[in-house]
């Protein structure tokens, strides 16, 4: 898989080339979220290639969370261990390209998912000084609301972006 794979992203990251783009693939679940098929991918393909869209909410077991409350808001996250979520985040940062802050409901005992400024602060530490773009995606709460204070994290963790 790793093979077809590289070569496909390579086919697409030399058209991307050619008319002055670049190429980026996002951790988006599955393969696509093990830090070492992604770490495997730009090296097969070239990091001039093909980059990385860093979602710092799409790991697990924050993915598998986040699809399951879309058929039971109140499912249970009182046994799910977060810290591989960080973990994650850590091995791919230095290779990120541009870096997607998402947030989602809270656990049930309140704590945000994912902890943005922890995630962010490692984003950060790691070098990555680019653009970030921001999403929430949940029930509970005013989208607007929930989405502004995505942001207001982003910016807190990295206060010169406008």
């Amino acid at each position: 898989f790793l093979t077809l794979s590289s070569a496909v992203f390579a086919q697409l990251g030399d058209a991307a080339a050619a008319r002055g783009m670049k190429l980026l693939v996002e951790n988006h679940g599955g393969t696509s979220s093990d830090p070492d098929f992604i770490l495997s991918l730009l090296e097969g393909v070239g990091r001039d290639r093909l980059g990385l869209l860093l979602d710092v909410g799409n790991f697990e077991p924050l993915v598998s969370l986040s699809h399951g409350r879309f058929a039971d808001p109140d499912l249970d996250d009182s046994h799910l261990d977060f810290e591989p979520l960080y973990e994650r985040i850590a091995t791919l940062a230095p290779e990120a390209s541009l870096v997607h802050a998402k947030s989602v409901d809270p656990r049930r005992d309140g704590s945000p998912l994912p902890d943005l400024p922890r995630a962010l602060t490692i984003v950060r530490d790691a070098g990555y000084a680019g653009n970030i773009s921001i999403e929430w995606e949940g029930h509970l709460g005013d989208p607007w609301e929930r989405t502004a204070a995505v942001a207001a994290q982003v910016r807190a963790v990295f206060p010169g972006l406008q």
